[in-house]
């Protein structure tokens, strides 16, 4: 796959992230958990990534524990 990045990387604005992801397919989903890792994920299917990122949403909107 000669255009997926992959591995740990500082973005500008974001700070340190892992990422696994095409650079030329958006949109991408960051995720940062509690003890602020970032991770930023997409896939070359946009409608998949929209649909993993509703996912995500619905979960975290459904569990008290989490926040979005």
């Amino acid at each position: 796959m000669e255009n997926l990045s992959k591995g740990n990387y500082i973005l500008k604005g974001v700070g340190k992230v892992q990422l696994i992801l095409d650079p030329r397919h958006t949109p991408f989903i960051l995720v940062t958990t509690k003890d602020n890792k970032r991770y930023l994920f997409g896939s070359r299917d946009e409608e998949h990534t929209r649909t993993i990122y509703e996912d995500i949403s619905k979960n975290l909107q459904d569990s008290p524990n989490l926040q979005p």
